[in-house]
């Protein structure tokens, strides 16, 4: 448990992180306000090694909220894309009546850990790729300023301009990237639930093909306990 929650922390906010804490090094570096010696990490201790992981997790966890905000100008908050993922899930799976609203994915995936960790994993990687790509998509857009700066303020060279629409394009189609990984995200949840909750004999008996979508199906739904149903989602991004 404690390495799955390791490895989630580290692709999720570490790496992004230490994106950071290199891009803050070289835009220090271009306008000469330090000197970096690349020949010093030839000599980088072990202890030096984990204070920069450490570092880079405290830095990628504090200026995720800020990436979260960038990736808003791109995408709708997370009730929004859940809202959104429910009913593309419904909509391929009609037949099926679903006693649990989108703003539920929370417990569903509670429910799903309960179920099989394999399964909850397979999960959560798309919200683990959804988290870094989006603050990559930020570090890119940093890049992308210390290239803009560069320019009007040291070198006029028209090469800077190029590199930072290039790193630009690169943090939009990042966005982009954590946008489909977060849609991808809600809908494994909603899929994971219906696979280990519905048996399989349902699948296959009950499956009706709905001519017209103004009609209420009476297939039979998923059973779920009162005090789950009644139970509210506690999401890690609620907005």
């Amino acid at each position: 448990m404690s390495i799955r929650i390791g490895l989630y922390d580290f692709f999720a906010y570490t790496l992004p992180g230490i994106f950071y804490l290199l891009i803050a090094a070289y835009g220090l570096a271009v306008f000469q306000f330090v000197k970096v010696d690349l020949s010093t990490l030839d000599s980088l201790s072990l202890f030096s090694f984990l204070v920069v992981v450490g570092a880079g997790y405290i830095t990628g966890l504090l200026l995720d909220p800020m990436a979260y905000r960038w990736a808003r100008f791109f995408q709708g908050r997370n009730r929004e894309a859940a809202k959104f993922a429910f009913e593309e899930f419904h909509s391929h799976h009609p037949w099926l009546e679903l006693n649990f609203k989108p703003a539920d994915w929370g417990i569903l995936l509670r429910i799903i850990k309960s179920k099989s960790i394999e399964a909850a994993m397979d999960v959560e990687q798309h919200n683990v790729a959804s988290i870094m790509l989006r603050n990559i998509s930020l570090g890119l857009l940093l890049v992308s300023a210390i290239y803009l700066l560069f320019f009007f303020t040291v070198s006029t060279n028209i090469w800077n301009l190029i590199l930072a629409g290039i790193f630009f394009s690169l943090s939009i189609t990042a966005i982009r990237r954590s946008r489909l990984r977060r849609h991808w995200f809600y809908i494994a949840i909603f899929e994971a639930f219906a696979a280990h909750y519905l048996p399989q004999e349902k699948w296959i008996g009950n499956k009706r093909h709905i001519t017209n979508s103004n009609n209420e199906s009476e297939s039979p739904g998923i059973e779920v306990s009162n005090s789950m149903s009644d139970s509210e989602a506690k999401p890690v991004e609620s907005d």
